[in-house]
This record gives structure tokens, sequence and C-alpha cells, in this order.
């Protein structure tokens, strides 16, 4: 049995709270929020769990045997260094941090101290996502030559909200675009090539992003992430026998494997919760079996994404304030 502290009380953590009613092996048994009249959202949903203020008493609570970070990506680097330094394992939310220079500071503090660590990238830890993943490393729609993916939400267009707050890693890219790029890193590997562009907001965030990616394999992947609409959420991996479409693929139930041969045959995967029920069982088995880190979400591989990030922000010249602070 996992049991499991929360930190932060946002939507996100809400949904893990969600997810954990459903999980094989796990139980949520305390949160820390900076603010205690925020952790009605949680209490609602598990009345039983033990509140703390502030996230330094969640950390020394002897019953927590791992920690969900799910405060805005601002903090990832604090909160989960400050779980690591007490000994913690930690599930941490994506985009796991705001630079690969903060996120090489909690990769290697895991590490330095032989702490479990992993990015939430829930997509990956789905079935069916897992199933896509099996299918084109086995030739199933022959050789991969590319991923064309989108993904995008309307938000409230007011230039304070968070989405649109640099101090807080706001825009596109970063809550959303995320998704595309860890999947194209996950099917073809980190790119050797970027061309990307952007429309911005008044307070400098990118609302919309599009990104063509090149992989060392000859590869193309194609991106694009918004807060201004609501998108279908589609992805095709395109490959020399086939190809494979998914809606709503960044949580995926269910693909459709279209061959050349003109057959059309559905797969679907239906999750016993939300979603993230999967990433939190992820945890547990590497828990269970020893292991620092998960071979569905490997540091490096979390490292690599991150320098992609960095490298299309730089291409549309986007750029953090906490850059600054962590520049080399």
């Amino acid at each position: 049995m996992t049991r499991w502290g929360i930190v932060g009380t946002g939507k996100i953590a809400v949904a893990f709270t969600e997810a954990l009613r459903v999980t094989e092996g796990s139980r949520l048994v305390a949160v820390g929020t900076r603010d205690i009249r925020n952790a009605a959202r949680l209490t609602r949903l598990a009345p039983e769990v033990r509140v703390h203020c502030g996230y330094q008493a969640l950390m020394r609570d002897p019953e927590v045997d791992a920690v969900y970070v799910a405060t805005p990506h601002t903090e990832h680097r604090s909160a989960t260094l400050l779980a690591l330094e007490h000994g913690k394992p930690v599930l941490c939310e994506k985009p796991f941090a705001i630079n690969h220079s903060e996120a090489a500071d909690m990769v290697r503090a895991a590490r330095e101290r032989g702490v479990f660590l992993m990015e939430a990238m829930w997509t990956r830890f789905t079935p069916a996502m897992r199933e896509v993943v099996r299918m084109v490393a086995d030739g199933t729609i022959g050789q991969p030559r590319a991923l064309l993916a989108e993904l995008g939400w309307y938000s409230d267009p007011d230039p304070t909200h968070r989405l649109r707050n640099l101090e807080l890693g706001g825009g596109a890219l970063m809550d959303i675009g995320i998704y595309p790029v860890s999947l194209a890193h996950h099917l073809f590997g980190r790119p050797v090539g970027i061309a990307a562009t952007s429309t911005r907001a008044t307070t400098g965030a990118d609302e919309q992003t599009g990104a063509v990616l090149t992989h060392e394999g000859g590869q193309l992947t194609s991106l694009m992430c918004s807060i201004q609409v609501d998108s279908p959420a589609h992805a095709v991996i395109l490959g020399t026998g086939g190809r494979i479409e998914m809606d709503r693929w960044y949580n995926p139930t269910a693909f459709d494997l279209l061959l050349s041969d003109g057959s059309k045959i559905p797969h679907r995967f239906p999750h016993r919760g939300n979603g993230m029920e999967h990433e939190a069982e992820e945890v547990s088995r590497c828990l269970a079996a020893g292991r620092l880190e998960s071979p569905l979400m490997p540091l490096d591989e979390t490292l690599s994404i991150m320098e992609t990030m960095d490298a299309i922000r730089s291409k549309i010249d986007l750029r953090f304030p906490a850059d600054a602070i962590f520049a080399g």
C-alpha cells in the first residue's frame, strides 16, 4: 500500500485525489497547503485526510510514503527538493520544471540521495498509449515517419489569469505543448532540428505555438498548442504501412489502426477512473521493486524533453523571470 501526500490543492490535486479512489494499492492520507481553507477541495472527497499547514509539515509526516507535487510548475523545483530532502519519493506534475536547469537540479538531488523521482506525464502510462507505442515499435504501421498532434482549450483571456502570467510560467507551450513534445520524444527520440512560431498575449505569454521537429531518423513532428481555442485534440502517427489515429490523445482510452490495405481496426482501453490512476500505479510498482526511477518515464528523458522545451522557447523568444535565476 502506497500512502500518498499531496502538495497543493488546485484542480490537478483534486483530480489526483479522485483517481486514488480507484487506484489499486494506494490511498491518500495527507495534504500540505499554505492556506488551510483551500484544503476543503480535497477533504470533500476524502474527509479522513490530514491537513498540514505548509509543505514542511507534510514532508515530516511519517505516514506519508510518497508525495505528489501538484503546485504550479514554477514551484515544482522547490517542492520536489523539499520532499527529496526528507527522503520522500516524488511524483511531480508536468511540466517537470520551468526549464532544464531546474529539472537538472531536481534529478541530481534525487540521484544523490537515492530517492525515487518521476514526472507525472499521465498520457504515457495509459494502457491505450502503451499499446500505441508497442505497435509503432513492432512495425505494425511499417516505418514510422511522422507525428501530427494538436491540442488546445479555451481559457479566460483575462491578462491576470495564471495561463497568461509569465511569473507563473504561463502560456500554451508550458501547459499544453508539453504533451506533444513528450509524445514526440517517446516515439522518435530527441529532435535534431526545431522550427517554431507563436502568437502572444499582451503579457508576453504565448497563446498559440506551432513547431516542427526533425528527428535523427528523419521523422517529422508537427505540433500545435493553444489556450485561445478548444481543439479536437487529434493526433496521427503516420507510417509507411498505415497510421494510428487518436482523439483526446493526451488521455487516451481508444485509437484506430488504419492499415494500407484499407482495413480499420478500433482499439478500446477504458479507464477505471479519470486516467491518473495509471501513473499512481506505476509509482507503486517502482517503489515495490526498489526502483529509483520509472522505465516508462526515465529521468534522462525528462531532462531531454525539458531541453526541447527550452529550445522551442528560444525559437519564439519566450522567457520567464525564473530563467534569469537559474541561467547556466
